[in-house]
């Protein structure tokens, strides 16, 4: 649906995620207000467990959102690189998870794609929910059609799957416990919704089995209650489990703030095209693909007309595709594993 970039904001001095959508879905009503939404959900939470929303520039060619940068990736590239959390580790950080998913069902908010790839991590190992471009508001029509589906099927509740209309908080506190199962055994948690529950679930340790079990039972109304009654009951068993700790990250190697540029681009004119731009020692790019310089050096184009609006987002200094170019061999590395550890999104 996107493609997520990491920026330098000129003013506020920092690094940033910039999630732009992808021109197919902004040509559709419907996709492009979905992203939108993503951007009210966002916008309508504080928690210090939710990735922050900067800014939203909805009225260009391609929206974007402009977000706060977890250095440490994600949650599911850290179980394919390093296996499976101790029980208390994975204990401590889905109780946070579950304190974030607390606060968005106050604020009438369920997420419903709750998966390790959208569980953030800071530099520091500290976790943050991401991602709720798929997110329903309590109390107002949905986008989603009444046949639509949508989700992850190996981390979505049951009756998420059979009538969206039925999603509630309850949905979220099963999303969650599936993501527990996962991070204890970095295997998929499909094996929940079948003939194998029972096998799938002795393999987890002693203390949150049967937190597992409570928290993804198959009927809603036999489920936790809440995501907050998850939180109390996870920090609860965390204390006695072996395996706590900070998670054992690689702190993220992010490039120097650049230096000041001598050329600012609109973002009404850099949004849409492939040009490429460069300020003195600053990396080639361009907002929506990466390039390589020629070889005679990066291409230096005019400086169209400063505007007003969204100026700051116009002085951002670089920009790198997270999605491409090394991450190429990471995707390609990471595909082997798959089919090791058997860990699916």
């Amino acid at each position: 649906m996107a493609r997520v970039y990491l920026c330098w904001d000129l003013e506020a001095s920092r690094w940033c995620a910039v999630k732009v959508i992808s021109d197919e879905m902004a040509e559709v009503p419907a996709h492009r207000a979905r992203f939108v939404q993503e951007a009210r959900a966002m916008a309508q939470l504080r928690h210090p467990h939710i990735l922050e929303l900067f800014s939203l520039a909805d009225d260009v060619e391609s929206p974007f959102l402009v977000m706060e940068h977890a250095a440490g990736g994600n949650l599911y590239d850290r179980l394919i690189a390093s296996g499976p959390l101790g029980p208390g580790e994975a204990a401590y950080l889905m109780a946070d998870v579950c304190a974030a998913l607390q606060s968005a069902h106050d604020e009438g908010i369920v997420h419903r794609d709750i998966k390790p790839p959208n569980l953030l991590l800071t530099a520091e190992g500290r976790v943050q929910v991401g991602d709720f471009g798929v997110a329903r508001f309590e109390q107002e029509l949905r986008l989603t059609r009444n046949n639509m589906t949508v989700g992850t099927l190996a981390y979505m509740a049951p009756e998420q799957g059979q009538d969206p209309r039925r999603v509630d908080p309850r949905s979220d506190v099963y999303s969650a416990g599936a993501c527990l199962f996962a991070v204890l055994t970095a295997q998929r948690p499909i094996e929940l919704l079948g003939l194998k529950r029972t096998a799938a679930l002795s393999r987890l340790p002693d203390g949150l089995r049967q937190i597992v079990d409570q928290a993804t039972a198959l009927d809603p109304r036999r489920r936790i209650a809440s995501a907050a009654d998850l939180e109390t009951e996870l920090r609860r068993v965390a204390v006695g489990l072996p395996g706590v700790g900070p998670l054992l990250l690689t702190p993220a190697r992010l490039p120097e703030p650049p230096p000041e540029p001598d050329l600012l681009l609109d973002p009404g004119e850099l949004l849409g095209t492939q040009r490429p731009w460069s300020g003195d020692g600053l990396i080639p790019g361009v907002l929506r693909a990466a390039i390589t310089p020629t070889a005679g050096g990066p291409e230096r184009v005019a400086a169209p007309r400063r505007r007003r609006r969204r100026r700051w987002i116009a002085a951002l200094c670089l920009l790198l595709l997270g999605c491409s170019g090394g991450c190429a061999g990471l995707a390609a590395a990471a595909g082997a594993a798959l089919a090791r550890a058997g860990l699916l999104s």
